[in-house]
């Protein structure tokens, strides 16, 4: 483990989430309060935030598998969702 940066909120409890396409494209997902900020390379990719329905108290219950650009998302007290990358800055979550 290597520190990249401050979470949103170190106030609250955040949740680090793999986003692997290839060796090449492997990303960070960091699940806040009500968001989803991207990581790559080291960094914060740009000012990619997502809004996400997820609240603090769940974000250790959310189950996830992914392929490709897409991760399905689950929680039981929530609709499925889809994250999906379009591009290295372009991220959309979806029902």
């Amino acid at each position: 483990t290597i520190f990249v940066d401050e979470v949103k909120n170190a106030a609250k409890t955040t949740r680090g989430i793999p986003f692997i396409f290839s060796s090449e494209q492997a990303y960070c997902l960091e699940f806040g309060d009500q968001y989803i900020r991207v990581y790559a390379y080291g960094a914060r990719v740009g000012t990619v935030e997502i809004a996400s329905p997820y609240v603090e108290a769940d974000l250790f219950d959310l189950a996830y598998v992914q392929s490709a650009d897409q991760m399905w998302i689950s929680h039981k007290d929530y609709p499925l969702k889809v994250l999906t990358r379009t591009a290295h800055t372009t991220w959309i979550l979806e029902d």
